[in-house]
């Protein structure tokens, strides 16, 4: 569809932009939430044959699977807290469903192209942060290929300062969880892409005044959210992209932030 101009009204609200009802992660424990070995669902959810070839396939079964998941940790398990490192045996292990747990979650890249990783199976690193901001902390789960299949390698727990985008973490919370902070941080006029409202499989593109932003925002992820880090770079300084994700129901949506005169405004969205 060619690009159109479109000025939205503030007083519609598009429900595609709505986005699944708040979540929150709130994994405690070293190994994360637990389910029981007895949940007759979980056991019987099947492995699919690219399991080991896209990381993402081989993390649904990891997630949905106890006894795929136990066979795919390497025991004992280095655990790292703060520098110090300990091992977990199996019998310490319990089942954890990590960010599938949850209806959406968030990944950051620093460029669209950058998206495409989640399809690449050359990929033999992936890590998944966790990051908990009450408690200014970073957990990461170390997923390597290891002999042509996937398997968590470690587990380490550090301070949030420490984190390689931290400047960037801090600001994403505060936009997510303050509204006045988060409307002076918006770019007027606003550019965005949305589903046709007469046709879900069509995309139109137009612009947006920074006030009609909390009619369009989708759900945001606040004191605890993730990252999938499949190897984005994020060499780009100035820019970042938050994409919120829906758990094996196709969501997407794309906040773009660029940073103007030093402070990052959010300049574009798709949904």
């Amino acid at each position: 569809m060619a690009a159109v101009l479109v000025l939205f009204s503030c007083q519609k609200k598009n429900s595609l932009a709505e986005g699944p009802a708040k979540t929150t992660i709130g994994l405690d424990s070293l190994t994360g939430d637990s389910a029981s070995k007895d949940d007759s669902l979980t056991q019987a959810a099947p492995i699919p044959k690219a399991a080991d070839e896209y990381f993402n396939d081989f993390i649904y079964s990891f997630t949905t699977n106890i006894k795929y998941q136990f066979s795919r940790v390497t025991f004992p398990l280095p655990c790292i807290k703060y520098g110090k490192t300990s091992y977990l045996k199996q019998s310490q292990w319990q089942f954890t469903k990590l960010h599938t747990r949850d209806a959406i979650y968030t990944v950051f890249f620093d460029k669209k192209s950058s998206l495409d990783l989640e399809k690449d199976k050359d990929i033999v690193d992936v890590k998944i942060e966790y990051f908990k901001m009450k408690q200014h902390q970073v957990r990461r789960y170390d997923f390597k290929k290891v002999a042509a299949r996937w398997m968590l390698v470690q587990i380490e727990d550090f301070a949030l300062r420490d984190y390689k985008d931290y400047p960037f973490i801090e600001f994403y919370q505060k936009f997510a969880s303050d509204t006045v902070f988060q409307m002076n941080h918006v770019k007027s006029p606003l550019s965005i892409r949305v589903v046709e409202p007469d046709d879900e499989f069509e995309k139109m593109d137009g612009v947006l005044d920074a006030e009609q932003w909390p009619s369009f925002r989708p759900e945001l992820p606040v004191n605890e959210f993730t990252n999938i880090d499949y190897g984005q770079s994020l060499k780009f300084r100035d820019r970042r992209i938050v994409a919120i994700e829906g758990n094996s129901n196709g969501f997407l949506s794309l906040l773009y932030f660029k940073k103007v005169h030093g402070q990052w405004l959010l300049c574009r969205f798709e949904n």
